[in-house]
């Protein structure tokens, strides 16, 4: 999927997307040259408001023009999936779903009622096994 493809997407999820910043977002994407620096977008001012700690940013940093994983710059599109929700049968066919849209992490969240439904009763298994849909996600290259 393009760019342009993201953008119309976004357009239709939000309808706010003006073409003056469609015009920014294709011209200063990383996706462009996923090394080069792209222009400092307008208006900001404070990259480092909540900068890493020393550690930290040998693998990841960002510096206002997006995220810097081990030195390469990369752009990051972030789809969801609620693992509990969907049969666990299906889990790869919806990952992999997400792959072939071209984004690159995958959201969840942890129904805590469906993991605990009783007071110290855990359901860690079929649909509820999150350590198997982590390893899933990781073993198609994606991040969670």
């Amino acid at each position: 999927m393009n760019m342009n493809k993201h953008l119309s997407f976004l357009f239709l999820l939000f309808g706010t997307l003006s073409l003056a910043g469609a015009e920014s977002v294709i011209t200063n994407s990383p996706l462009a040259s996923p090394t080069a620096t792209p222009a400092k977008p307008k208006g900001v001012r404070n990259d480092q408001i909540y900068p890493p700690s020393a550690e930290a940013s040998k693998s990841i940093s960002y510096d206002g023009s997006g995220f810097l994983i081990n030195g390469q710059r990369k752009y990051l599109s972030s789809g969801t999936i609620h693992f509990a929700r969907v049969p666990n049968e299906l889990w790869r066919d919806r990952l992999t779903r997400v792959k072939n849209a071209d984004f690159v992490n995958v959201e969840s969240y942890v129904f805590w009622n469906y993991q605990e439904p009783r007071e110290n009763e855990w359901n860690f298994k079929g649909d509820g096994d999150f350590e198997k849909f982590l390893n899933l996600e990781q073993e198609l290259g994606l991040t969670a």
